[in-house]
């Protein structure tokens, strides 16, 4: 049996380690371009791609309250303790372009505007609309006539669940469109209106600052 000495056995191991460095150099070498390269059919082996860069997409967004203010190119609406700042062009559209665009806004008008947001919180106005209103009923009082303009009086039913006190006013003039049950629409312009007392009717249209509610759209069967 060969001996062992002490000398002998440091000798050795030694020499072991002078061999296992630049080995186990390699090896870590190795395995560091393995998981910083691609390796086709081996999953999870690269590196995963930088992220997306955050941008700022401008969605269609609804801003809704109360005119405070009103200046060239902008308004100012409030809601409870939020405002909101519109920036108007000459793109922007008052109830899609409609004639009922034509009447003055005013201070203390209620407004809903469509369009895009700006990182400071204000927005880009693309559609506004100002007092709108949609009623449905039975006309009580009809003055005017045959044709437009014609102004009747009409309860709406859901007045009791809105809090809303009637009867309503409306005006229908002569550029108000009327909707026939088969789905047609034309604007009136001279024709005779067709409604009377005690018809049920439905009016979409924009409430003006004396109360009184401009027909954009008549339902004479509703």
């Amino acid at each position: 049996m060969k001996r062992f000495t002490r000398r002998g056995f440091l000798l050795k191991t030694a020499v072991a380690l002078v061999a296992f460095v630049p080995a186990s150099k390699a090896l870590l070498a190795s395995a560091r371009n393995v998981v910083s390269s691609p390796a086709e059919g081996v999953p999870g082996t690269a590196s995963p791609p930088p992220p997306r860069p955050q941008t700022f997409e401008a969605l269609p967004t609804v801003r809704s309250g109360t005119l405070v203010r009103e200046a060239a190119e902008l308004m100012e609406l409030e809601a409870g303790q939020r405002t909101t700042i519109l920036h108007l062009s000459n793109s922007t559209l008052i109830w899609d372009g409609s004639w009922v665009a034509e009447p003055p806004i005013q201070i203390g008008d209620k407004v809903h505007a469509i369009g895009k947001p700006r990182q400071d919180g204000s927005l880009d106005a693309e559609k506004l609309y100002v007092n709108p209103v949609n009623y449905i009923g039975v006309v009580v009082e009809l003055r005017g006539g045959p044709a437009a303009p014609i102004t009747f009086e009409m309860h709406d039913r859901y007045d009791s669940r809105r809090g809303a006190a009637g009867p309503h006013q409306v005006r229908i003039d002569p550029r108000t469109t009327i909707v026939l049950p088969d789905g047609q629409r034309r604007e009136l312009g001279n024709e005779r209106v067709p409604v009377q007392a005690g018809q049920s009717v439905q009016v979409v249209g924009r409430k003006l600052s004396n109360g009184t509610v401009l027909a954009a759209l008549f339902y004479p069967d509703a």
